[in-house]
């Protein structure tokens, strides 16, 4: 059995920088994902997730 991957969008932005930057990754779940993010946030930082959904991986939906 093959588990799942997630793709976890999320917008993180800085006290000090006007501008956001959105970002994207893989995780084997959405928790463990936002978890690795905030773990590396500075103080100055702030989190917005998106959305975070099943990851189709290219040509599966060939199927």
């Amino acid at each position: 059995m093959t588990g799942a991957l997630f793709i976890l969008f999320f917008v993180w932005c800085g006290s000090s920088d006007p501008f956001c930057e959105e970002g994207r990754m893989i995780h084997q779940s959405c928790a463990a994902a936002e978890a690795w993010l905030r773990a590396g946030l500075r103080s100055d930082q702030s989190l917005l997730i998106v959305d975070c959904r099943v990851h189709e991986p290219a040509g599966a939906e060939d199927d």
